[in-house]
């Protein structure tokens, strides 16, 4: 029992660093789009793989609708 309570407490440790890297590599990615700023497909792209890399990342969110609104897909 004690083995299986250690294994689960290192997974949820490990699962927490993942996610924390994920999180770092959006940031990289958003910055990576804001810095085009040109609405363009490949602007647009960095932030769908950000929002996919983290999830939770409101700033990939919301730069991902400000580039659908320049191109006029708004939902």
């Amino acid at each position: 029992m004690r083995l299986a309570i250690i294994f689960v407490i290192v997974s949820l440790f490990a699962t927490a660093a993942a996610a924390e890297q994920d999180c770092i590599k959006a940031s990289r990615l958003v910055r990576q789009g804001a810095e085009m700023g040109d609405g363009s497909v490949a602007e647009e792209n960095l932030y769908k793989e950000a929002v996919e890399a983290c999830p939770q990342m409101a700033e990939a969110h919301h730069n991902l609708a400000i580039v659908a609104a320049k191109n006029g897909r708004v939902d």
